[in-house]
């Protein structure tokens, strides 16, 4: 019996991975990926973003903001935003996901994740980056999120409806709701002599994340 569990621990683990990439799917220089992913363990992970220049959201001519000295005039949303300083970079970046987060190793857990969210930041690449630390230039977002969280704390091996896991972890156990808003900036570098190897200049990131309703958590 030792012998048939060992040869099956040797036996190789297959991994699959898709992803498919849409460019200028609506003539706005838009991007739009998706991906799927079974890794060695069985857990599925899907991920679908859209990114896209900020203005392009409000081409239509149906959106519009009203003067107040001229009411007979309009100007559209978009018009406005290219009216800005590098506005025309802006970008705004819609994503989905859902992930499987393996703890049991070292907190004997496993979170379910599933979430929404829009980012708007100066830069489309500031938009789409997971970590705007990468940005070349000064980076600034706003990101709007909600997401469902279902810790499951590990089984025992031999009495299923017992947890092998710590009573911390049993308490957190069960699903809750985020909903956060998070305001963010980097200078990344763009006023040292060298992003890489500073030796002159000033840096510095900073950030805050507000929760609150309709989810089961709030703070600052």
């Amino acid at each position: 019996a030792s012998s048939s569990s060992s040869a099956a621990g040797m036996l190789p683990k297959v991994q699959f991975e898709t992803s498919a990439s849409l460019i200028n799917l609506t003539g706005m220089t838009d991007l739009t990926q998706c991906s799927y992913t079974i890794d060695q363990t069985s857990t599925p992970t899907l991920s679908f973003t859209h990114t896209r220049p900020l203005f392009s959201l409000f081409h239509n001519s149906a959106s519009a903001i009203v003067s107040s000295d001229d009411p007979d005039s309009s100007t559209a949303i978009g018009d406005t935003i290219l009216s800005m300083d590098n506005g025309s970079k802006y970008g705004v970046t819609i994503r989905a996901d859902i992930d499987t987060l393996d703890y049991e190793h070292t907190r004997s857990s496993k979170d379910h994740i599933q979430s929404v969210g829009i980012k708007i930041a100066n830069s489309t690449t500031g938009s789409s980056a997971v970590n705007p630390a990468i940005s070349e230039d000064v980076y600034a977002g706003i990101d709007w999120s909600l997401s469902h969280r279902d810790i499951i704390p590990r089984r025992h091996k031999s009495l299923p409806y017992l947890c092998d896991a710590s009573q911390d972890i049993i308490a957190c156990g069960g699903p809750s709701w985020k909903h956060s808003l998070t305001s963010e900036y980097r200078l990344n570098g763009f006023y040292t002599d060298s992003k890489f190897n500073p030796t002159a200049g000033v840096d510095s990131y900073g950030g805050v994340e507000v929760a609150g309703p309709p989810g089961d958590v709030g703070f600052l």
